[in-house]
């Protein structure tokens, strides 16, 4: 069922059933409007670049830590 989910406190154990929806009447198959949002001060940029980017998978650095961008 869209909205809950089922839970055992253990293995074999009765199930507990929990809605996870805010709204009931909220639509799961609706498209979620997109939001616009501020870009990475330049310091969050070069620490990510300098620091985190060792430890991205290769094909994924220039999307997740690319190089700074100077405004």
């Amino acid at each position: 069922e869209p909205g809950k989910i089922f839970t055992q406190k253990e293995a074999e154990g009765e199930f507990q059933c929990f809605d996870i929806l805010k709204n009931k009447h909220f639509n799961i198959w609706a498209p979620i409007a997109i939001f616009s949002s501020k870009p990475l001060l330049l310091a969050c940029q070069e620490y990510l670049y300098k620091n985190i980017r060792k430890f991205v998978d290769e094909p994924f650095q220039d999307i997740m830590c690319p190089k700074p961008i100077i405004r």
